[in-house]
């Protein structure tokens, strides 16, 4: 179960259930977040997300530009 804003998210999948049931299965769960920001981010936002990203122990995360 993952949490956002104390409201919960169910990341329950029926096909992650039955493929890992299988032996010698290894089920994985990628999570992609992409926001568009048409005038960038300030330092404090940027700031914010990191540490929230490292706080939520994501392996990565980060900026880029266009």
């Amino acid at each position: 179960m993952i949490s956002t804003r104390g409201r919960p998210i169910s990341a329950d999948c029926g096909s992650s259930r039955q493929a890992g049931g299988r032996p010698g299965a290894e089920v994985e769960v990628t999570l992609e977040i992409e926001v568009r920001l048409p005038n960038g981010a300030d330092e404090q936002t940027v700031r914010v997300v990191s540490e929230n990203c490292h706080t939520l122990k994501f392996t990565n995360h980060g900026f880029e530009t266009d």
